[in-house]
């Protein structure tokens, strides 16, 4: 967030890509509100961006915590006005990744909005710190490469517990779709230890997809 905030780019629109936690709703969906409300102030959703790219609209976010916890993050340290546009992918496929990442990539193509995607997801859940580290080095390595596939294969075959993967997936393939070299760089990587020690913990990474 504060690279963002130091780019002193604007946005139009920032695109929360979610998992559900729940399973239950829609293969992909957006939210059907006009608004949101976070402790920093109400933030308007981008309706008609929701209506342009066809998926149904529903309230997926009353038992759902992973685009909610990225708004006040945003409104603090994005200094320009802007709306927010939450996609929940509840079945985390390569099909509907690409779905959603062409959908964005042909609206914001036609409109000309100027758009940034957010990607929510932890990596690995309840595990050793060393043993998270060494999984989701696994998946990093596909990501950066923009092995969508790979990365899909590589979370189901080692039994990886990254929750979100459907929206890296997505980011990773509008990243192919909207830049002419698209790159990868790793910001960040941790966990939950940090704060509590702990055996048993959450990893977490921060990454940035951008063009050469």
């Amino acid at each position: 967030f504060s690279n963002i905030r130091k780019s002193h780019q604007q946005f139009n629109t920032v695109v929360i890509l979610n998992p559900d936690h729940n399973g239950m709703n829609e293969p992909v969906s957006v939210d059907s509100h006009d608004n949101w409300d976070s402790p920093l102030g109400q933030i308007r959703v981008d309706t008609e961006f929701a209506e342009a790219i066809n998926f149904p609209r529903v309230p997926a976010h009353f038992a759902e915590h992973s685009a909610e916890v990225i708004v006040p993050l945003l409104q603090y340290f994005l200094e320009e006005e802007f709306k927010i546009l939450p996609i929940t992918i509840s079945e985390q496929t390569v099909e509907n990744a690409r779905s959603v990442a062409h959908a964005l990539h042909n609206y914001v193509k036609e409109s000309g909005k100027k758009t940034l995607l957010i990607a929510s997801s932890d990596f690995s859940h309840f595990v050793t710190a060393e043993k998270g580290k060494a999984l989701d080095d696994l998946v990093v390595e596909k990501i950066k490469k923009l092995d969508v596939k790979g990365v899909y294969n590589t979370i189901t075959e080692n039994n990886i517990s990254v929750c979100g993967h459907g929206p890296i997936m997505a980011l990773m393939e509008y990243s192919s779709l909207a830049f002419s070299n698209p790159e990868v760089h790793l910001l960040s990587q941790g966990n939950s230890a940090k704060t509590y020690p702990s055996d048993d913990v959450v990893n977490y990474i921060s990454m940035i997809f951008c063009d050469d």
